[in-house]
């Protein structure tokens, strides 16, 4: 594995390395366990705009059908999709192409740096799914409830199942994020999302 950067397809490659066990060829890989690839991230901004996508990846002991119903079940994703210690509300849910879900992201009341994006301690948000295959693939635009423009673009959430025995990996794919949100946090809430994924799922 080597370090590397530098211009991808008219993107710049901020952070990255080269696993050559990897499919993706460009990642940033955190645990690497037996030569297998077991999580692995890569951030990735455009040159014209200050948006960026982040790409987190996981190997779960668990089929892609329980991984799946994870994501599509409001008192699951309340346990889980929430990063660190902050906790979560789903308040609406309509499981179809073209319907979604508004949920509220709340941060601990110990928190006394973080500034919530819809309130003081409350990120709140809007779902609209674009893409549901079952157990394969779910495409979401997620708005935030905010009066801050720099937080009002329309992201992307890409959510792919690839199964493999024992195992699934699953991939998050975060597009257009907002100019507020940095992308090394928004690859480190992901990666904590997965992390408490994988305790409820195995």
């Amino acid at each position: 594995m080597e370090d590397v950067g530098g211009n991808i397809s008219n993107h710049r490659t901020v952070t990255a390395l080269i696993c050559r066990r990897c499919p993706l060829k460009m990642c940033q890989l955190h645990p690497v366990k037996e030569d297998k690839v077991i999580q692995l991230c890569v951030i990735i901004k455009h040159p014209k705009s200050n948006m960026a996508t982040t790409k987190n990846s996981k190997s779960i002991r668990a089929t892609a059908k329980k991984l799946y119903q994870a994501f599509t079940e409001p008192k699951a994703l309340e346990v889980w999709l929430v990063p660190g210690k902050m906790t979560a509300k789903v308040h609406n849910f309509d499981l179809r192409v073209g319907g979604g879900y508004q949920m509220s992201l709340f941060y601990p009341p110990t928190d006394k740096t973080s500034q919530g994006k819809t309130t003081n301690k409350e990120d709140r948000y809007t779902s609209r799914f674009l893409e549901l295959i079952p157990n394969k693939r779910i495409v979401q635009a997620i708005t935030f409830d905010t009066e801050n423009p720099d937080f009002s673009d329309e992201m992307i959430m890409e959510v792919t199942f690839e199964e493999d025995r024992s195992e699934t990996t699953v991939t998050i794919v975060f597009k257009n994020i907002p100019s507020g949100i940095r992308p090394e946090d928004n690859e480190e809430g992901t990666k904590s999302s997965l992390e408490k994924l994988t305790q409820y799922v195995e």
